[in-house]
């Protein structure tokens, strides 16, 4: 970068002042105070920023401070900046945008230091040619827009890897890295595509401790456990049977897009209690039963006899 153009900022006085436009062009809106002294602020700042080296910050104070007021000179700050970050490609354009809308106001020495500087900046870059298939998509590189297909022209990129992308409404975006040199002209075709439709069924597999268990879903017969297969998301009720254990009913919730095994352990069925004649309690209780009707019995014929008297009165 050629000394005068790095040291070269635009006036803040510049901001306040009117400046003519051009006849072949629409005359941007003009500038309330409120946003012009907004865009002096935001100016000064980038400046300070610029002069720290945090030249990412600056950049953005200067983009805003030109939103703003749509002063051409800003531009110069701008393409300077950008060029520091190593965004060739974008200060070759912000250059040549702002010798095109300073037109015959850009002063001849200043004009010929920024040509100079194009010139450089051109010799720096590799061109990439961009294709994208089917209807327009949105390109980006390293995450910066660079507009929408069909794009006027090559992109001006500096040397070195490259991410670009592209997207396209409802689709699945492309993208691919690629390696520039300078002075050469690279390609990359891009293919968006149709988006997959949304994913609503799982992959469940559903097993059963012993296996070889009856398997009802949601009322629906699966057969014998093991058993695999999708099963759509949400909720569901597994009935698992198998003789000798005690029947289970789980619920199942399904997340789409999931592959799961689901395993149920059975308990086996408690045996049967035995009958009444074969518990001993029902034969201690029936002893016991006996015995005391034996000693009740025993009691009674063992009383002695009472004597035989009257039982009306008065005796007689």
């Amino acid at each position: 970068m050629s000394p005068r153009v790095v040291t070269v900022l635009v006036l803040i006085a510049a901001l306040a002042g009117a400046a003519p436009v051009r006849a072949d062009e629409p005359a941007a809106p003009p500038a309330d105070d409120r946003a012009l002294q907004e865009a002096a602020t935001r100016y000064d700042r980038g400046v300070e920023l610029a002069r720290r080296g945090d030249d990412a910050a600056a950049l953005a104070e200067f983009e805003a401070a030109y939103a703003l007021s749509r002063r051409w000179e800003v531009l110069l700050n701008i393409g300077v900046t950008e060029k520091r970050l190593f965004r060739y490609g974008r200060a070759i354009r912000t250059l040549e945008r702002y010798l095109a809308e300073g037109g015959d106001a850009v002063p001849a020495a200043k004009r010929r230091d920024v040509e100079a500087e194009l010139t450089q900046l051109r010799e720096l870059v590799g061109s990439l040619v961009v294709i994208v298939e089917g209807a327009p998509a949105r390109i980006t590189v390293d995450g910066l827009d660079e507009g929408e297909t069909p794009l006027p022209g090559p992109l001006l990129l500096a040397p070195g890897a490259h991410t670009v992308r592209a997207e396209r409404a409802g689709e699945v975006a492309d993208e691919q890295v690629v390696e520039l040199v300078s002075g050469r002209t690279g390609e990359v075709t891009l293919r968006p595509r149709a988006a997959p439709p949304p994913v609503t069924t799982a992959q469940i597999t559903l097993r059963s401790r012993p296996d070889g268990a009856t398997l009802v879903l949601d009322d629906r017969p699966l057969g014998r456990a093991p058993w695999t297969g999708e099963l759509v998301e949400g909720g569901h009720t597994v009935v698992v049977e198998l003789p000798g254990h005690v029947r289970q009913a789980r619920e199942l919730t399904v997340v789409a897009g999931e592959e799961r095994t689901v395993t149920i352990e059975l308990s086996r069925t408690p045996p049967p209690p035995p009958p009444l004649y074969r518990r001993p309690w029902v034969w201690g209780a029936a002893a016991a039963v006996v015995v005391g009707a034996a000693v009740t019995g025993y009691v009674i014929a063992t009383q002695p006899e009472e004597p035989d008297v009257p039982v009306h009165w008065p005796p007689q």
